[in-house]
């Protein structure tokens, strides 16, 4: 007998049928209702035994290189046949950057439990779990990155004696030092010229791991505090992956040319139309730049170019001419000496040292003389924008803006937001 409340919903589904014919059809209703779930729990189990039979089928070895083993070695001990080896290595060697191995380096063979075949090689370096493993097509390399929480890392070097040490003091590594120097050589010399109390602050990406290892990447901004001058530079990265460094309006650092040739006291005359001669006081044109500076004073080349001339001509004395790309020219006169074996045709490096201050020619006293131009007509350097070679533009130029706008507000001293930075699928 049903109980009450089974026969109520049975006459409610199935009203109008007698009752033996209702009961029969609320039985087939509940078989196909469960036959499929039964059906798709076996199969649940079935997958799960099929998983687990699997994993039985696997050995895994936990190994690490040999003193002076080298991965060949360690697979030619694990009795990989030579052409199954090389494809393993030819495909590492594509993935990871092997040359950073530790020597003691760990790895987990998995072996077949059976014949004792290597079926998958996997271990962790360079941040990232990589696993090959075998395939009728071969061997085939996939890398996840390791979950880390990302930051950035801030140097501030404040001189305290000069750049150098004080670089070293804080945390500054040789080559960080020797980059900054090229970043900068245009605007000024950072060994020679920092003095107390000049700053320059360095940031750079890093990321912590789980087992507290960190990594850092390239420096991705740096800014110099000289006096009440302040120099900022951004790293970004060309299509190409090339890193290069950028001033806040996108131009190419170092810059094409020097701010100035020489090391001055003083600048004695500048550009103008209408001079006063010094000697005689008449009215002539000085297209040129005078910088007075000591007997001596090394002269440098404002950017790179090739010798158009060395020697001597009237009124300019002992004098060199440069040609630079872009229709440019720079010319350097009144010198005491040029350097040794400098001579027309030669081709000169932006701050090579081309000569020395002296009073040659038409001079009353000891100063450097000079000249700047643009398919053959002076310009006043001290004022003409010149537009550097390789400047970003476009869309480049706006994901420079996109990157620059986080680094600058770091510089600035903005918060820097930590965030977790979750394991990534294989790649």
């Amino acid at each position: 007998m049903l109980p009450k409340p089974l026969r109520s919903f049975v006459a409610e589904i199935f009203a109008g049928l007698p009752v033996g014919a209702a009961l029969c059809a609320a039985a087939l209703l509940l078989i196909f209702a469960f036959v499929p779930m039964a059906q798709s729990l076996k199969s649940d189990r079935k997958f799960a035994i099929a998983q687990n039979d699997r994993r039985q089928l696997e050995d895994r070895i936990a190994v690490r290189l040999g003193r002076n083993e080298t991965l060949q070695g360690l697979l030619n001990r694990f009795g990989l046949r030579p052409g199954s080896a090389q494809d393993l290595l030819q495909k590492l060697y594509s993935s990871v950057d092997f040359r950073r191995m530790p020597r003691d380096q760990a790895f987990s063979m998995i072996v077949d439990p059976v014949d004792r075949t290597v079926r998958a090689v996997e271990f962790v370096m360079q941040e990232y779990l990589v696993r090959a493993s075998v395939g009728l097509a071969g061997w085939s390399v996939e890398r996840q990155e390791l979950a880390n929480v990302s930051g950035v890392h801030q140097v501030r070097v404040r001189v305290t004696d000069n750049f150098s040490q004080s670089a070293a003091r804080a945390g500054l590594t040789l080559a960080q030092v020797a980059e900054l120097q090229r970043i900068f050589s245009a605007e000024l010399d950072l060994l020679a010229d920092l003095a107390l109390g000049d700053e320059v602050l360095v940031l750079s990406p890093q990321r912590q791991y789980l087992d507290g290892k960190v990594a850092f990447e390239p420096m991705a901004a740096a800014r110099v505090l000289r006096g009440g001058r302040m120099l900022d530079a951004f790293a970004f990265k060309s299509s190409d992956g090339t890193r290069q460094y950028y001033d806040a309006d996108g131009h190419l650092l170092p810059r094409s040319f020097l701010a100035a040739p020489v090391k001055f006291d003083r600048i004695s005359s500048t550009f103008d139309l209408a001079r006063p001669d010094p000697a005689s006081g008449v009215l002539r044109p000085h297209e040129a730049v005078d910088y007075q500076a000591a007997h001596g004073t090394p002269v440098v080349a404002i950017g790179s170019g090739v010798v158009e001339f060395v020697g001597s001509r009237a009124g300019y004395g002992l004098m060199v001419e440069l040609k630079h790309a872009g229709g440019y020219g720079s010319s350097y006169a009144h010198l005491s000496r040029t350097a040794p074996g400098l001579e027309a045709g030669n081709r000169v490096n932006l701050g090579e040292v081309i000569g020395d201050v002296g009073q040659s020619g038409y001079a009353t006293g000891p100063h450097l003389h000079f000249e700047f131009a643009l398919d053959g007509e002076k310009l006043d350097f001290l004022s003409v924008k010149i537009p550097g070679p390789e400047s970003l533009s476009g869309y480049q130029l706006i994901q420079f803006r996109r990157e620059q706008v986080k680094w600058a507000a770091a510089l600035h001293g903005s918060a820097v937001r930590v965030v977790q930075t979750p394991a990534s699928p294989w790649q």
